[in-house]
């Protein structure tokens, strides 16, 4: 089992390595992963045919949009 700490440096090193646009048929096989870096105001863009498509968020970040 991971420890918060290594929760923490692979978010910290994934968000720092990876763009937050991310084709759909590449998020398919990382959605766990996605939705668990998809924290606080970090979120995720996912393309269809190169057009973005949806949107990956926290839900609470998504609430106090809405507010």
């Amino acid at each position: 089992m991971y420890t918060i700490l290594d929760k923490i440096t692979y978010i910290i090193y994934y968000v720092n390595m990876t763009t937050n646009i991310i084709p759909i048929t590449e998020a398919r096989g990382k959605l766990g992963d996605l939705a668990s870096l998809a924290i606080a105001s970090n979120y995720f863009i996912l393309t269809k045919g190169g057009n973005p498509s949806v949107a990956l968020v926290d839900l609470n970040y998504l609430k106090n949009l809405e507010n």
